[in-house]
């Protein structure tokens, strides 16, 4: 996964222009987190409605996975000579970040998804989650690329 990931990442930053998603960070968040974050817990609630033998925990780690599924849509929509033709390059480039980040982001919705399955107590978890999963790999995975890529 992390593999697949890393590789659609790259393609898609490749791709933009190099100061593209820092001009638009403000927006692409604005676009991304709350929408991300309600379409995680909607989609836990009906996993676990819909299946009752699962936990919410258990509900929310399957959840993680299924909510940011939407790189056909955005290849369809960016990719190919219909597009180019037919969609407006801003608009092209803004669905590109747009699945990027949507993709990146849910990781950490995974990964506290996970943290809150394996561990015993939920302060333990978000600890785990917020030292291991933001500072070490989503935060230092950022600034060594940030580093590195330039």
């Amino acid at each position: 996964m992390r593999i697949t990931l890393a590789a659609g990442l790259f393609a898609i930053g490749v791709e933009l222009p190099q100061s593209y998603l820092a001009d638009h960070a403000k927006g692409l968040l604005v676009m991304v987190v709350p929408t991300m974050a309600f379409g995680w817990l909607v989609v836990a609630a009906i996993i676990f409605v819909v299946f009752p033998n699962l936990n919410f925990t258990s509900s929310m780690v399957v959840a993680a996975c299924l909510t940011p599924t939407d790189p056909i849509i955005s290849a369809a929509i960016v990719g190919g000579r219909f597009a180019t033709k037919h969609v407006p390059l801003n608009l092209r480039r803004v669905l590109s970040a747009e699945s990027a980040a949507n993709d990146g982001l849910a990781y950490p919705f995974l990964s506290i998804s996970i943290y809150l399955t394996i561990e015993s107590s939920k302060r333990v978890a978000i600890g785990e989650w917020f030292l291991v999963g933001w500072l070490y790999q989503v935060i230092l995975g950022t600034v060594l690329g940030a580093v590195l890529g330039e």
